[in-house]
Order: C-alpha cells, then structure tokens, then sequence
C-alpha cells in the first residue's frame, strides 16, 4: 500500500513514538522510510554559514546529534531508510518539498496537541494538515 514513508523526526519522545510507527509501518509495507529532520536556522545564519566554517560546523553537528539518534533508534531494523537534515527557517515547506520530490505516499508525525492557540503560533503538524494532499498520520501524546 505505502512505497515511501516520511517520519518527521526532531528527537523528542513523541518523534520517537511517530518513528516507531512509521518503521512498523514500512517494514509491513516492504516501504521505505524517510527520517527527515529540520535543523531550525534564520535564513541569515544559513547564508553566513557558507562562508563561516564555525557556523556551518556547528550546523553540522547539530544534525548530527539527530541523526545518531535516529540511526540509534534503527539498529535492528528491517526496513529500508535513509536519514535527510536541512537547514531551514521552518520545517513545514522543506519537508512538502522533499516528500513532493520523493513520492511520499505518508507522512508520519507527533503533535504535542497544545491546542487552538498552539495552532496559530506555527505548529508544525498544522501547517503540514494545511497543506498536503498526502496521508498524514498524527501521533498524539
């Protein structure tokens, strides 16, 4: 049913949740998983960060925490995956992006569920609901 399934991934226990179930997920499927992870940079810093070799390492090694602890997280599985980090001043447009260019078939996310308010100052799962016309399956604490 599903050929490519994206897990929105930024190391927190409800990610982890969300990664769980999309791993089971693809290895049911025979899928394979996409762990994005957006590391949150100001469009200035990112553009300094080309000709900073401080600034682009510490970039760097903050994806790369996220990353170990994904790969961590998939020692023993059977599924196909693969790890993504971007720099960006939000997550939401770079991750339609990926899944637009990667036929994403499902979105796999956690939603801390702060409510009505949370929903007006940027919450991720809510502009990804916004705006995808791909499945997106909503973990929820």
């Amino acid at each position: 049913m599903f050929k490519n399934i994206l897990v929105a991934f930024d190391g927190s226990d409800l990610a982890e949740k969300a990664l769980t179930m999309g791993e089971e997920l693809a290895a049911q499927n025979g899928a394979t998983l996409h762990i994005f992870h957006v590391n949150i940079v100001a469009a200035s810093l990112s553009a300094q960060a080309a000709s900073s070799p401080a600034l682009a390492d510490m970039l760097s090694t903050a994806g790369e925490k996220v990353r170990t602890k994904a790969q961590e997280l998939m020692k023993d599985s059977t599924c196909a995956y693969q790890i993504v980090v971007q720099n960006a001043p939000a997550p939401a447009k770079p991750l339609m992006d990926y899944a637009k260019r990667n036929d994403v078939d499902l979105i796999v996310m956690g939603s801390r569920g702060l409510g009505t308010m949370k929903q007006y100052f940027g919450s991720v799962a809510h502009s990804i609901l916004n705006v995808t016309h791909i499945p997106t399956l909503i973990i929820k604490e």
